[in-house]
């Protein structure tokens, strides 16, 4: 199940759609009642905040899916203004002695107490880590709501440890989409399996498919055994391209394989290392390597991808990478880089109408 919208906002007619589609897209993920008013109630003040503050490029994206058998819905504000240059006390709101020129100054601050994850970032916040990177493509702000159920949480995000994000977007909301982030835990093990096929004809049902069959495999299964258990899967769509990554807690160590052309990247304990070596299909047959092995000392951050990357080169992820590590390492309260906010400023609003797109961050540390 794949859910992304996009909604560029003008108008108080855009308000109307992006607050629908939010509590559309909560309905589908399993959201009671409550909690879709709640997820309805960020989408329209993060819209208004457009209009009331008549924004440059602004826009909502609203993605939804599964990580850890746990729905979670993202919506995400994105513009390329001026930015805001103190986001901690806007947040505050008017119980902390903020009022807006435009308005009580209450928006921001309700969705950051509705979301269970609140994020932001703002090229004109000089105490922010992630106005650097904000500043590399112009200024603006990215505001990311992150919402689940009510007492209910993906299993890695009840420490402080790791942080994840997804986005999934299809040719269109009703066309079948060839690409699938798959993610789930233990209590030892975190795994994350990227697909990418071609999306038209069986493309969409085998990623479904591969979404089933990893659903039965247990974590303890390293990668190079979970890419032959989907052997049936490149026999039947051999343009299919997967990519495999475990990550074993206990022994600090990370294990990947793929096979096709997903974009991998990696920097391990301060250091950007190669990706791992490809697979191959060969006559409808799986040609059977080993894993790629990484052990980890302190910290690990990859970035995955298949399509949608905005305007950044290969030279600059290591760096944008490093910068959240960085980031996750600050100890004082303020605006800073993570997981959620990086994706959605590394995927691209200008993708080709034609091509789906995936993209995962992942970010661990020793604590």
């Amino acid at each position: 199940m794949v859910l992304c919208s996009e909604f560029t906002i003008c108008s108080e007619a855009d308000v109307a759609l992006a607050r629908h589609s939010a509590g559309e897209k909560a309905m589908q993920l399993g959201f009671a009642d409550q909690r879709r008013a709640e997820v309805r109630l960020i989408a329209s003040e993060l819209a208004h905040n457009h209009l009331d503050h008549k924004t440059s490029g602004g826009m909502l994206r609203i993605s939804g899916q599964l990580i850890d058998q746990v729905p979670v819905l993202t919506i995400c504000s994105l513009d390329t203004g001026p930015g805001i240059c103190n986001v901690s006390e806007v947040l505050q709101g008017p119980g902390g002695g903020y009022h807006s020129p435009t308005g009580l100054g209450a928006g921001l601050a309700s969705v950051s107490r509705l979301a269970n994850r609140f994020s932001s970032c703002s090229g004109a916040d000089p105490r922010s880590i992630c106005s650097e990177q904000l500043g590399r493509q112009g200024k603006g702000t990215v505001l990311a709501a992150r919402c689940w159920p009510r007492k209910q949480m993906p299993l890695f995000f009840t420490g402080d440890d790791m942080d994840v994000a997804a986005l999934v977007c299809g040719r269109s909301e009703t066309s079948p989409c060839g690409d699938g982030i798959f993610i789930s835990s233990d209590s030892r093990f975190f795994r994350i399996v990227l697909v990418d096929s071609p999306g038209k004809g069986r493309g969409g049902g085998e990623t479904d498919l591969i979404g089933r069959m990893l659903a039965r495999l247990d974590m303890i299964w390293p990668p190079d055994h979970v890419m032959e258990s989907l052997s049936e899967v490149f026999a039947a769509e051999p343009a299919t391209a997967v990519l495999v990554m475990r990550f074993d807690r206990l022994l600090s160590e990370l294990r990947c394989c793929k096979i096709g052309n997903i974009g991998v990247h990696l920097v391990i304990d301060d250091l950007p290392v190669h990706p791992p070596l490809s697979m191959a299909v060969e006559g409808g047959q799986l040609i059977q390597g080993p894993d790629t092995v990484y052990t980890i000392l302190g910290k690990v951050t990859c970035m995955l991808h298949s399509d949608g990357i905005s305007g950044f080169g290969r030279q600059q992820i290591p760096s944008l990478l490093l910068e959240l590590q960085a980031a996750a390492e600050e100890t004082a309260e303020q605006p800073r880089l993570d997981a959620v906010l990086l994706t959605q400023m590394l995927f691209s609003r200008y993708r080709q109408a034609h091509d789906d797109a995936a993209l995962c961050v992942w970010n661990w540390q020793r604590k």
